[in-house]
């Protein structure tokens, strides 16, 4: 075990690994998390719920995506602020020195937030199997939300800096206008006739993906653009497969909106 949290610890960025929980070597707690997660969704809930109604959580939704909006639009705002607009993700350089200050400090706590974010993001998947939504894609969702905390960890673990911000940036941007949505959808039938944009949160979706999808290719075939490559990599694959989903809720538009 000690041997794996220094395979782990080697190259991490100190500040995060050794001051933050769940940071410090080797992700076990997070994959139990993930997996405990993982039985829930596909194995213990559905089992668990296949004889009973389906509870009415809309009250508990309204709470959860209220909170989720406000800590996604406050942390984005931040973002915006440490990323001068997401200009210093496209520069290429490392500016290391830049991010051992406060500004670094912030982002630091700010992409430890991110985590969590991530993680909470779990719980759309748990409201789905005990309403039991119908077209409930429930092992995308597992896959999606599993991959979103492992790139984070790795990510605010490794390189929490530079070209790296420009991805959770733009994710809480996204995920304060879903939750947004989410908020009036929860709210039940007195604010439907708000729900008119639903298809924009899909649009919106698409566009967030095709820019990050330049990010991606950007920074990989730039020559010495700064950054490890498996974080370029992981982007471009998640927006790459992301994609088809969302041009299927705009094809579609009968197809509910993915709260994660």
């Amino acid at each position: 075990m000690e041997a794996l949290d220094n395979y782990f610890q080697l190259n991490a960025d100190p500040k995060v690994s050794n001051d933050f929980p769940l940071m410090y070597g080797a992700p076990l707690k997070l994959l139990v998390i993930i997996t405990m997660y993982a039985i829930f969704a596909l194995a213990i809930g559905p089992r668990m719920m296949r004889d009973r109604k389906p509870y009415d959580l809309r009250p508990w939704m309204l709470v959860y995506n209220g909170f989720m909006f406000g800590v996604s639009g406050a942390g984005s705002l931040v973002a915006l602020w440490i990323t001068q607009m997401g200009t210093n993700s496209w520069s290429c350089r490392d500016d290391g020195d830049r991010w051992e200050g406060i500004t670094g400090m912030t982002f630091k706590y700010l992409g430890y937030v991110y985590l969590f974010v991530k993680m909470f993001d779990f719980a759309t998947t748990v409201f789905d199997v005990l309403r039991k939504r119908e077209n409930a894609d429930l092992k995308g969702q597992v896959v999606h939300n599993a991959y979103m905390v492992m790139f984070a960890y790795i990510g605010i673990k490794y390189y929490p800096r530079g070209m790296f911000c420009f991805m959770p940036m733009l994710d809480l941007m996204m995920q304060s206008i879903r939750c947004a949505y989410l908020v009036l959808a929860s709210a039940g039938s007195a604010l439907r006739f708000s729900l008119w944009w639903k298809n924009y949160v899909a649009m919106a979706q698409i566009i967030q993906l095709l820019i990050l999808l330049t990010h991606s290719v950007y920074v990989t075939i730039t020559p010495n653009c700064a950054g490890p490559i498996y974080i370029k990599l992981a982007v471009f694959l998640y927006a790459i497969t992301s994609l088809p989903y969302y041009f299927s809720l705009v094809v579609q538009p009968d197809v509910k909106t993915k709260t994660a």
